[in-house]
């Protein structure tokens, strides 16, 4: 689970055009979704930037974890398409493309033990989704078992359709 924590890392620090980044990714998903994917209460959102301070993203924290949601220019792709892009990393879950989203691709990974021990059980799902000129990423770190699959397309479908221009 590090290497999707050092994946969400290595696109964070990539350079983006803030011009582009025209919607906030706060905007992108209400707490009440985060709640129902996550089966928990949000206790803090904390908006920001990337580290680079040209991309946005949105914190949502729940007790033992969160979602964090990135929005990026898709320029940071150089010219690759997302499946190029995610296959030149060094993800130890692969992604695979999500049917019907268009360049959406998801990676997740439920129950992974730290050092073998049940009770440092660590839940993760990684998605990346590229909507026009704009790259989202949606990262999931939960204690214990994590949202299904189809939560968190639910959460990106959500997000996708807030990130469209016409939105």
């Amino acid at each position: 689970m590090r290497s999707l924590w050092l994946l969400l890392v290595a696109v964070a620090v990539c350079g983006t055009a803030a011009a582009e980044v025209a919607v906030h990714p706060c905007r992108l998903l209400g707490k009440a979704e985060v709640r129902a994917a996550l089966g928990a209460p949000v206790t803090r959102v904390t908006p920001g930037l990337t580290e680079d301070g040209q991309g946005g993203n949105c914190e949502f924290a729940v007790e033992g974890g969160g979602v964090t949601v990135t929005v990026f220019d898709a320029q940071m792709l150089e010219g690759k398409s997302v499946s190029a892009f995610l296959d030149d990393t060094d993800s130890q879950v692969p992604f695979r493309a999500v049917q019907g989203l268009g360049e959406v691709f998801l990676a997740s990974g439920n129950r992974d033990f730290v050092e073998g021990n049940p009770e440092t059980s660590l839940s993760a799902a990684s998605l990346f989704a590229r909507e026009g000129p704009r790259l989202l990423s949606i990262v999931i770190m939960v204690a214990g078992k994590g949202p299904s699959d189809e939560a968190v397309l639910k959460l990106a479908r959500r997000a996708l359709l807030r990130l469209t221009p016409e939105h």
